[in-house]
């Protein structure tokens, strides 16, 4: 009995080790942490700014959660996301190139902020940066490519987080924790035979652009893609499924990413670090994730695995300084940053 419980043992090891190290997901798990580990340093430096300059960009524009919003989001998302399960074929188009000029607008800005410390010239700056921009922004729309798609919501998801703010972990606990139920319902109940939210995230539109260029040259260049997906989630070749891809859903990203965003406004040289120890929370629930969705063969409410790894990473780090109390009911105070950093033509995490 001991040696076929020991050999059961190592084949699931060898397995759960495979699905740890497989190049499929060790790329979400890369470039979900990246998003999250640079929109957190994105969200600190705005914070920066709005102290220390007046009417610097994007900084009218941030918005504070609230314990509503437990409420609200919820029944929000939901509307949206049952509306584009039913009409997606007469209004899915819209919100997929909606979706990409925000998008293509979130990466420019990033790019600007990036460079705009460095250049001579700021119309210089702005004129690059449009350009990058727009030329992810075509590359994307032209052949559906995955990398591009990734680099525009990834994007998407930087500013969203230095545009949303968590004014406590009181009430980062009770919106993310009403968020997990959104996402559990509409994972794991199905309308028809199939899951609401992988549904809304796999669906495709015809491509305009192929379709114009398929109409003047009579025939489609084989580079061009058919159809195109909303920018709602970052995807990565898989290694096991076929030529498959595997994905990652963008609130999957912002949403414990706002908490770690949080994090990062606690810190003032604390060891463990606040922003380090949410983040590390934030990487052991994607690997949960990606288990539990190898276990099941099926997609899985990545919100279940991902808020609570975080939120709990978090408050342990604060127990341990003696801080878990102010945190609950109180925002961080902001530590300060290089002067070189603040100013509203250049901020650079």
């Amino acid at each position: 009995e001991f040696r076929a419980w020991r050999r059961r043992w190592n084949s699931m090891s060898s397995s759960i080790l495979g699905v740890l190290l497989d190049p499929t997901t060790l790329g979400i798990v890369a470039i979900a942490t990246g998003t999250v580990g640079y929109g957190a340093k994105a969200s600190r430096a705005v914070d920066a700014i709005s102290q220390t300059t007046d009417g610097a960009i994007g900084v009218d524009a941030v918005t504070h959660l609230e314990g509503k919003h437990a409420v609200l989001l919820p029944i929000v998302l939901s509307a949206t996301l049952l509306t584009l399960f039913a009409f997606f074929d007469y209004i899915g188009l819209v919100f997929t190139l909606l979706g990409l000029a925000y998008a293509v607008g979130a990466l420019g800005f990033l790019v600007h902020g990036a460079l705009a410390g460095r250049l001579a010239s700021r119309t210089g700056a702005r004129a690059l940066a449009g350009a990058v921009a727009s030329c992810f922004g075509l590359w994307w729309l032209l052949t559906g490519h995955w990398l591009a798609g990734d680099v525009l919501a990834c994007a998407l998801c930087v500013l969203a987080m230095t545009l949303l703010r968590l004014p406590s972990l009181k009430v980062a606990a009770a919106v993310l924790v009403a968020l997990i139920v959104f996402d559990v319902v509409w994972v794991f109940a199905p309308i028809g035979g199939r899951s609401v939210m992988v549904s809304v995230a796999t669906k495709q539109s015809g491509n305009p652009a192929t379709a114009a260029v398929t109409a003047a040259l009579g025939t489609r260049p084989r580079w061009m893609t058919p159809s195109i997906a909303m920018l709602n989630k970052i995807s990565v070749p898989s290694t096991t499924r076929g030529g498959g891809f595997a994905f990652l859903g963008l609130g999957d990203i912002v949403l414990p990413g706002v908490l770690v965003s949080f994090a990062a406004r606690a810190d003032s040289g604390r060891r463990p670090s606040y922003f380090a120890t949410a983040l590390g929370g934030y990487v052991v629930g994607l690997f949960c994730a990606v288990l539990a969705s190898v276990a099941w063969h099926t997609a899985q409410p990545a919100l279940l695995f991902l808020v609570p790894s975080t939120l709990c990473a978090l408050m342990a780090a604060a127990a341990a300084h003696g801080e878990l109390a102010t945190l609950w009911h109180h925002a961080p105070s902001q530590a300060p940053l290089r002067p070189l950093e603040l100013n509203s033509d250049h901020w650079d995490p």
